[in-house]
């Protein structure tokens, strides 16, 4: 995904059904670093395996 101007978002709900979660951020870095915080508190994960991390790039889409 190309930086530039715009803020990149994820929606929780992407990756996991029913979940009302939305990162925001100014790069897919900064909204990849918020999502694992989100993962960890939400879903009790400690850590993000390279597949998940590569879904959750993925579904980072322009705000």
């Amino acid at each position: 995904m190309i930086e530039g101007d715009d803020m990149y978002k994820l929606e929780c709900a992407q990756l996991f059904d029913g979940c009302p979660g939305v990162v925001e951020g100014e790069t897919t870095d900064d909204v990849l670093t918020k999502a694992a915080a989100h993962a960890a508190d939400a879903h009790g994960l400690s850590e993000l395996d390279s597949e998940t991390a590569e879904a959750v790039r993925n579904a980072i889409i322009a705000a």
